[in-house]
């Protein structure tokens, strides 16, 4: 697949897309800021509990890194699997 340039690369859903029905949208600008504000939001109507918005912001940051660095081949994921006797 990837000689013939059929895969997709493995970062794809953490790109960015203005589709509101789709989760990429999280990962734009305007929806990263949706996001945070409804998560905001809930912690302070005590739905959600505190420091859920400390959590998605370092999570975002994350996948951010994550996300660059796999389009500048800096980074790929790989299977890792640990095993016991």
């Amino acid at each position: 697949y990837e000689a013939e340039g059929l895969a997709t690369p493995w970062y794809t859903p953490l790109t960015a897309s203005w589709n509101p029905i789709s989760q990429r949208f999280q990962f734009n600008w305007l929806g990263s800021k949706i996001t945070n504000v409804a998560i905001y939001m809930l912690e302070m109507l005590f739905i959600a509990p505190k420091g859920t918005i400390a959590t998605q912001k370092y999570l975002q940051e994350g996948a951010f890194a994550l996300r660059d660095a796999g389009k500048q081949q800096i980074f790929t994921t790989a299977y890792f699997m640990v095993g016991q006797k």
